[in-house]
């Protein structure tokens, strides 16, 4: 439910042509790099929706090589299906002045 919301917010944002980051840490992380989830639900997969976000406006999907670690994702698995890995630090320099959502 969250990840939906998580979709949600990223098409919201997208709509009005802002540019958004998404920064992916635990089980979201292993399902973005497994392609996941694969039921079929009455909403959209979250995945669908920040694909659907995509197709508005600029959609950063990226994360750490310490919550790559954490989530014993291979790095170069993860390199092939996020848009960057990059540090901590780098991400939230990236923030500057952005509208930040959590869910």
């Amino acid at each position: 439910e969250r990840l939906l919301r998580l979709g949600l917010w990223a098409v919201a944002a997208a709509s009005v042509g802002e540019a958004v980051s998404i920064l992916l840490t635990a089980q979201p992380l292993v399902e973005w790099i497994e392609g996941g989830p694969t039921g079929k639900t009455a909403f959209p997969s979250w995945r669908a929706l920040v694909g659907e976000a995509r197709a508005l406006a600029e959609v950063r999907v990226i994360s750490c090589d310490t919550e790559l670690a954490l989530a014993g994702v291979p790095p170069e698995r993860a390199r092939a299906e996020l848009d960057a890995v990059e540090s901590l630090p780098t991400f939230w320099r990236s923030l500057a002045g952005a509208r930040v959502v959590t869910v």
